[in-house]
């Protein structure tokens, strides 16, 4: 379907917070990789439909639906998903339990009957509000990148500098390549609260200002909160409400703000690891203003998977950011699933103040299984009628991208144990046949297990890709015992059903 497909489509209703879709869209986005011709190099996906409701089973409030409404759309943006249609910009109805009436932005109403010298038609919602001021203050920006946040929350000192994953800060550029028109940044937290929360939450957002460099922060009806200052490091102190989105503006002398915003290009979310291959992070800064002459540059990365962390540093070099410099970071072969935070050391020769970190993030995902399996008929090989004979079952193993790639086959149960291993030379799409003897007792069943090898010939269970579970042996028969060439008569052979609805064949 993807031949004749230019996007995919979702609506991505949920009871919770506009952030658990992460992992959705990461879902969606390997079953595209995983089915999408070779000649398709994007396939994007579309939110046609999403909303909250405020009544009903729905457990949200009015002002949650306000803050709902905006990260939907700034979450979109962070997965790569171009187009965002919110549901409903108008209430359906006047009923205050139908969830299908409370979808809207503003009140169903056009005039509401309840104020008559109120002029303005359709009563808004605070959704309406904070719509209005994501599009006013979002206008000729594109997203670029997320930075890693660090939190000190005011209600558990204990947080303090660690990396938190239910932060956001998205750096915004200057759709059109303007390098004077200053960047944006916009920051939130997932918390949700039925009405504005009292209490507040530190956000630090490091490598986004110049030391001592001031910025102005509006708040999500489009407001100036306040003003604050980069500490000597660099890193932004935010005081948020919890849940609501917040938008940092810079002023124009903010290098390190520039260069976050308007040089660095997107880092990729997803960062496809190979079996047994390293994979490499490309971190590009294009300086399409000219306004650096030089920079200085240098990459640590963390891999952060489920079960280890590894650091691997880059050295220092010197790059020209006048027609884009490309740094690459790489990862070593691990057949996991998990998280590379990339820090980037950046200082610039003509004013050694202004040196900063950046600290980006890319999810690291094991590729689709690259072998397909699957399992020929079994079939007794018998050349009599004793079905408790000899028999064998034969799997095929097909490479269909045609990856170098090694991997050990596992068979028990009712086939004969074995371990063997089949590999592939980059470009070898030839199937595998690998034909296993039956056990005595042919009905029970057998497990035949495949498992990536990484790049040191260590299995990796993570890299299972065929499993076929508890599979009965089919009784059937070859008919070696009539010679070739032979003509079957209507009366030598006979098909039956016994009372175990077992098929016998006899001659």
């Amino acid at each position: 379907l993807l031949s004749f497909w230019d996007a995919v489509s979702v609506h991505p209703y949920r009871m919770s917070v506009p952030e658990t879709v992460n992992e959705d869209y990461a879902k969606l986005r390997a079953l595209i990789r995983q089915y999408k011709p070779l000649d398709k190099i994007y396939v994007p996906i579309l939110a046609g439909e999403w909303g909250y409701s405020i009544v009903g089973s729905w457990p949200f409030t009015a002002y949650q639906q306000g803050t709902f409404l905006v990260r939907e759309w700034l979450i979109n943006l962070y997965n790569q998903v171009p187009v965002s249609i919110y549901y409903d910009w108008h209430d359906d109805g006047t009923s205050t339990t139908d969830p299908e009436h409370n979808f809207g932005t503003v009140q169903n109403a056009y005039y509401p009957s309840s104020n008559s010298s109120i002029k303005t038609v359709y009563e808004p919602k605070p959704a309406f509000f904070t719509a209005a001021t994501f599009q006013q203050n979002m206008r000729g920006y594109r997203y670029t990148n997320r930075l890693i946040t660090l939190s000190s929350s005011s209600s558990s000192s204990s947080n303090d500098d660690n990396i938190y994953d239910d932060e956001y800060a998205l750096v915004f550029s200057n759709a059109n390549g303007n390098m004077s028109f200053p960047g944006l940044m916009v920051v939130w937290t997932t918390a949700t609260s039925s009405s504005p929360p009292q209490e507040k939450t530190i956000v630090k957002v490091p490598g986004y200002s110049d030391a001592g460099a001031p910025v102005q922060v509006h708040n999500m009806y489009g407001n100036v909160s306040y003003s604050l200052t980069a500490d000597p490091t660099g890193t932004l102190s935010l005081s948020l409400t919890p849940g609501e989105t917040y938008y940092i503006v810079p002023y124009m002398s903010n290098k390190i703000s520039q260069l976050a915003s308007n040089c660095l290009q997107t880092v990729p979310i997803d960062t496809i690891t190979r079996y047994g291959k390293d994979v490499v992070v490309p971190i590009t800064f294009v300086n399409k203003g000219t306004i650096f002459s030089n920079v200085t540059v240098s990459i640590n990365t963390t891999y952060v998977y489920s079960s280890f962390t590894k650091s691997v540093v880059s050295p220092s070099v010197v790059i020209a950011l006048f027609d884009g410099a490309t740094l690459r970071t790489s990862i070593p072969a691990v057949n996991r699933d998990g998280m590379a935070y990339i820090t980037v050391q950046v200082s610039f020769p003509d004013s050694p103040s202004s040196s900063t970190f950046l600290y980006l993030r890319t999810n690291l995902v094991m590729e689709p299984a690259p072998l397909i399996v699957n399992v020929l008929s079994p079939m007794m090989t018998s050349s009599s009628n004793n079905y408790d004979n000899n028999g064998e079952v034969t799997i095929r193993v097909d490479n269909p991208k045609g990856l170098e790639i090694a991997a050990v086959v596992n068979t028990t149960g009712g086939v004969q144990p074995s371990l063997q291993k089949i590999s592939y030379q980059e470009g070898d799409r030839a199937s595998r046949y690998l034909t296993y003897s039956l056990q005595s007792n042919y009905q029970t069943p057998f497990d035949i297990t495949v498992s990536i090898l990484d790049a040191s010939s260590q299995q990796q269970q993570q890299g299972m890709v065929g499993y076929l579970p508890s599979t009965m042996v089919i009784q059937g028969d070859d008919f070696t015992r009539f010679p070739v060439g032979n003509t079957l008569q209507p009366d030598d052979y006979q098909v039956y059903v016994d009372g175990n609805n077992t098929i016998h064949g006899s001659a």
